[in-house]
């Protein structure tokens, strides 16, 4: 069950809400495409003060007994108005808590108001910028929201002049109107950061329940595409090398990801490989070559590791021979025997590393 946004909130406070465990903001979730739409509005109307260090924007992520998921999901929203409103890191109070507001615990709270009576913010700005620090990046939220607020008739509105260049930051025409053009809201380098990851391994585990050694690569060029390639290989002998089991696999496959998670995917894949096996009387020796549809779930376990379940449907073409052993002789039954196979062609319970 996602959480829901909170209502009757004052009109400068606005709750995004996220997926329990996830870090990924989505404005599927919740009231979130709403929230983002009238923050955006207050932001651009208020630059003035935001500007002028009269006004901050404070941002505060919560997770219950997890403070560094709280600190991503509050900088998942900060990344929005760095990217969409030409804001600055310097413009925010961040704080987060591995607790709950109001008993809700997977969201990011955001309030643009006055951060302090002014003369006690000369004194803080002077302070932090012979530290070299952010003016506002490290001050504490609970702090900040334990100092009595200046009345909103006596808030001091910076002189406005309009022949004086506007910041290169500063938001202009070129910025998206709606947030429906800005999906994915997350920008390219926090994105990278998220536990979707660009490169992970994988092995297969259901292989190494019949003794198949196998290995696997995933490439992420997008967040929703992934290529991937396994490979796997087998050489066993038993009974006095009469009996034996030897193949190889290669299955390249590509993956596009589906969901408000990206946990779903479809894709397509192929695979090529050959066998020798000979579990009784007649042994088969031969290749196979085929593709087909995959789909299946990504089970998310840690930052590092996942869970992957995966199923293929497709065709495979088998060229094989039929042979015998006489005195570890192998003699050939029949040879050049072809069949067309509609079936299965992956079944997969993989575990992931995320590198």
């Amino acid at each position: 069950m996602f959480c829901l946004a909170i209502h009757a909130q004052p009109q400068n406070v606005y709750v995004f809400t996220f997926a329990p465990g996830s870090s990924e903001f989505s404005l599927s979730q919740g009231d979130n495409r709403a929230e983002l739409q009238r923050l955006k509005a207050e932001v651009t109307a208020r630059y003035g003060g935001i500007w002028g260090d009269t006004l901050a924007v404070f941002v505060k992520g919560y997770c219950k007994d997890n403070l560094p998921l709280a600190t991503i999901r509050s900088n998942r929203i900060k990344s929005v108005l760095i990217t969409e409103a030409g804001m600055r890191e310097e413009f925010f109070v961040t704080d987060n808590s591995a607790g709950s507001m109001d008993g809700k615990t997977n969201l990011a709270r955001v309030e643009v108001r006055i951060p302090q009576p002014q003369e006690r913010l000369a004194e803080n700005t002077e302070r932090r910028k012979k530290a070299g620090e952010p003016v506002y990046g490290t001050v504490s939220m609970e702090a900040q929201e334990q100092l009595v607020e200046q009345p909103a008739v006596k808030e001091k509105k910076p002189v406005q002049k309009p022949e004086q260049p506007k910041p290169e930051t500063q938001p202009n025409s070129t910025l998206p109107q709606s947030v429906e053009e800005t999906q994915p809201l997350v920008p390219p380098a926090v994105a990278e950061k998220d536990y979707y990851g660009k490169f992970s391994i994988r092995t297969n585990l259901l292989y190494w329940a019949v003794a198949t050694p196998n290995l696997g690569i995933e490439y992420k060029p997008a967040e929703r595409f992934g290529i991937l390639v396994n490979g796997a290989y087998s050489h066993w002998i038993w009974s006095d090398d009469d009996n034996h089991h030897r193949t190889w696999l290669v299955q390249p496959e590509v993956r596009y990801y589906i969901g408000a998670n990206k946990n779903w995917f479809i894709g397509i894949e192929g695979h090529a490989g050959e066998f020798n096996f000979k579990f009784n009387d007649t042994g088969y020796q031969g290749d196979a070559i085929g593709g087909g549809l995959t789909g299946g779930y990504k089970l998310r376990l840690s930052e590092v590791f996942d869970l992957d379940f995966s199923l293929g449907l497709g065709y495979t073409q088998l060229k094989y021979d039929t042979y015998y052993r006489s005195r570890e002789v192998m003699v050939l039954k029949e040879g050049g025997l072809k069949k067309n196979v509609f079936a299965p062609t992956q079944l997969g319970v993989s575990l992931i590393f995320k590198l």
